[in-house]
């Protein structure tokens, strides 16, 4: 959305917008108003959704991995906020990037595929039971990006 919005507005400047581009616009402005929607939802019920998260793993998870548990939510809020961008922005570069970014760094810190794997399906299963079907049509393919980046991040560190 955002840099089809940078290329009207650029576009606009050197004539006015014709029909089909004006249609655009209006679709982005309507996949806007859904995308915040989106964004707020899991703006406001972050804590309610990263405690269910944390109470099933405190159940599947040995002690030693329990420890790990605050900083791996932590961890995995910030991706959410990072993806929620992103689909708000409409941009898989910018969860591309900042994923890679970040992650990369991390995973060579913190040896803990399986708990990240983990919270994923834990994470994918909240925000599918919390999210409308219409929304959460616009937000799959962001948090399954995230797998796939991460799948790969995974592939790349075992090759």
């Amino acid at each position: 959305m955002y840099a089809e919005l940078r290329e009207l507005l650029y576009d606009a400047e050197e004539h006015y917008l014709k029909s089909e581009e004006i249609d655009k616009l209006r679709q982005n402005v309507e996949s806007l108003k859904e995308r915040l929607a989106i964004y707020k939802e899991l703006r406001n019920r972050e804590i309610d959704i990263f405690q269910a998260i944390a109470n099933q793993l405190e159940k599947e998870l040995d002690p030693t991995e329990v420890q790990q548990l605050p900083e791996l939510i932590v961890h995995w809020a910030k991706i959410v906020r990072y993806v929620a961008m992103g689909m708000l922005l409409n941009s898989n570069e910018f969860i591309q990037r900042r994923i890679l970014e970040w992650i990369t760094p991390v995973r060579q810190a913190h040896n803990r595929v399986s708990l990240d794997e983990q919270v994923y399906k834990l994470l994918y299963s909240e925000l599918k039971n919390l999210l409308p079907e219409q929304q959460w049509q616009i937000w799959q393919p962001f948090i399954v990006q995230v797998e796939q980046t991460m799948l790969r991040a995974n592939e790349t560190e075992v090759a």
